[in-house]
């Protein structure tokens, strides 16, 4: 069989192959820096690991030597789970440095690794040397510490010529030493030591013995100290610390360089990417132009039969006869005719998701009216107390009296407890609408009573008698914290909307708990709200009366919320007599009950 450059089929192979050859090239040199980019963030791992375990190697050191070097078990058995836990660290890090040096062939990371070592070697040193000095200074009763107590404590048991207030005097002396880590009470201890020696020695008294041990005991342990230093800036200590310091700089150097090594290779894959597609984008244009003109006739011909199709609005079938197409040619004609009665399926599909669409347009544009309300309101409320504040402050600044001052700060905490109010019922709304429902077990009585506890300092709320009633099981399954927003809303307004002006202000919540189902009547004896008001209190920023001191949120929230958990509210008010509100909030079925299936509680 011929190959024949004129087929359709083949010259489209041609210039597929062309591409595909084109592809492979750029694959493969691709791949050799990818394993570059790969190599070096295997080192970059390495080194990660490598300053991560030496950081906690270091902590883990800094720990023994605040804890274990006062720690008397520690020097009774030589044992240390810190030491032990440095020792897997530092044979970790060993092992880090001699795989991080074998794999890296960069000399700039090669030297900044050979430094790292020689560092981290010279500190692994220098803390064995600490570790032995402690160790040998030993802490109370061990060590040298321990014979010097023990030397201390004969001389104030011995009834010779040295009174008690001298060994005391030696005692201070030594205790401000190691208190205070200042040399100046070396001195002191010693002169005192030179002049008992000297006032025994010619009195032949025989606790001179254990005057110059306790003497030699001290200064040994004075030399240990000085070797592991006074302070931080000292002995070993010091040495550590720089030691320290420096492998931080040294880590810092050998990330930058990791770093400028892999920004190299990157440039140059970029540059390569860029250079390759720039060609196949050439040659498959050269090609497409080329094959365009081999088929413009037969194309022209078969865009003329769909243009006739669109003009028919995909109506019947099309005569689609060509002379002498070529075979796939042929074959798309053939085909085209199947495409119309699916793409007439397709417009009717869209039509359909169009309708929709718009649909969730006019919701998008309600939600867009609710966020303008919202921000501009928002804005109102949250500059209105900080005027008001401002004003307060500007007129006590200038106010003499006392008396004058403290009302203006009584208004000022009015103004922050109302923005503090605001921002609450803001930050309830936002998580509102943000967080998914979240099902979760909890008792209703427990939230209930909670939140009555925590308004039970609002303005004269405890003039107000409460009663709970809850009947059917307190364990429930629902979304606490929006459960918690709508008791919050209800218990706030009430007491915020109380009459006063009656013998008994109250409050009544009655809660029935079905299976599947939460009722809740929450009811007052509060001013009311109008007749005309009431279809209106669940709209944003809405306020019934002048006098309101709340957001104009609360409510809104509630709803909201309610909506949240696919439950119903009802309202009824009647003015100087009191509200009602009617919940049903749906309940997925609990796996626990309470210990009581009806329980009644009562608050006041």
């Amino acid at each position: 069989m011929k190959f024949k450059i004129n087929s359709i089929k083949n010259r489209i192979l041609i210039g597929f192959l062309s591409v595909i050859v084109g592809v492979l090239l750029l694959g493969g040199i691709s791949l050799y820096y990818l394993h570059r980019i790969n190599a070096i963030r295997g080192i970059d791992k390495r080194l990660k690991s490598l300053e991560t375990k030496s950081l906690h190697m270091i902590k883990t050191d800094n720990d023994f030597f605040d804890l274990e070097s006062i720690n008397e078990n520690y020097f009774l058995k030589k044992e240390s789970l810190l030491l032990d836990k440095r020792e897997q660290l530092w044979s970790e890090i060993h092992v880090l440095l001699g795989q991080s040096l074998q794999n890296t062939s960069t000399y700039s990371l090669k030297s900044d690794l050979t430094g790292i070592k020689t560092v981290l070697h010279e500190y692994n040193n220098s803390f064995s040397e600490l570790t032995e000095l402690i160790y040998e200074r030993g802490f109370k009763d061990y060590g040298l510490e321990g014979q010097m107590r023990s030397f201390a404590h004969q001389l104030e048991r011995s009834v010779f010529k040295i009174q008690l207030s001298e060994v005391l005097s030696l005692r201070r002396h030594e205790k401000d030493f190691f208190l205070r880590n200042d040399s100046a009470y070396i001195d002191l201890f010693n002169n005192k030591i030179e002049d008992l020696t000297l006032r025994l020695s010619s009195r032949k008294d025989s606790s001179i013995y254990m005057l110059q041990n306790y003497s030699l005991a001290f200064n040994a342990l004075v030399q240990i100290q000085n070797k592991i230093g006074l302070s931080g800036n000292e002995g070993l200590r010091n040495k550590l610390n720089n030691l320290t310091t420096m492998l931080d700089e040294l880590f810092l150097q050998l990330s930058v360089n990791a770093e400028e090594q892999f920004t190299n290779i990157s440039s140059r894959i970029i540059f390569l990417f860029s250079a390759m597609l720039i060609l196949i984008v050439a040659a498959t244009v050269l090609w497409s132009n080329f094959i365009s003109k081999k088929l413009s006739r037969p194309i022209k011909k078969l865009d003329q039969i769909m243009r006739e199709a669109h003009e028919n609005d995909l109506k019947g079938l099309i005569d689609i006869s060509l002379r002498n197409p070529d075979s796939e040619i042929e074959n798309l004609s053939i085909s085209f005719s199947a495409l119309m009665d699916k793409t007439k399926a397709q417009m009717k599909e869209i039509r359909n998701k169009s309708k929709a669409l718009k649909e969730q347009n006019k919701e998008l544009k309600k939600v867009n009216k609710e966020l303008d309300s919202f921000i501009y309101s928002t804005a109102h409320d949250l500059r209105s107390p900080l005027a008001s504040l401002l004003g307060l402050i500007h007129l006590s600044e200038r106010e003499k009296g006392l008396q004058r001052k403290q009302d203006y700060m009584i208004l000022m905490k009015g103004s922050i407890q109302k923005m503090d109010t605001f921002i609450k019922d803001v930050v309830a709304y936002s998580k509102n609408k943000k967080l998914e429902v979240q099902q979760e077990e909890f008792n209703i009585a427990y939230l209930l009573d909670q939140t009555l506890e925590e308004h039970k300092y609002m303005h004269r709320a405890e003039e107000i008698d409460k009663k709970v009633s809850i009947v059917g099981d307190t364990i429930i399954k629902s979304d606490e914290s929006r459960l918690k927003i709508i008791f919050n809303n209800l218990v706030s307004n009430a007491i915020r909307y109380a009459d006063f002006e009656k013998s008994q202000p109250w409050i009544t919540i009655k809660i029935e708990v079905q299976p599947e189902l939460l009722n809740i009547v929450f009811s007052d004896n509060g001013i009311g709200i109008e007749e005309s008001y009431v279809k209106k209190i669940f709209q944003m920023f809405f306020r019934a009366t002048e006098s309101s001191s709340g957001s104009g949120l609360g409510l809104f929230i509630l709803l909201e919320t309610v909506k949240k958990l696919n439950g119903t509210v009802q309202v009824s008010s009647e003015v100087k007599v009191g509200t009602s509100f009617y919940l049903s909030l749906p309940l997925t079925p609990a796996s626990r009950k309470s210990e009581t299936t009806n329980q009644i509680e009562v608050f006041s």
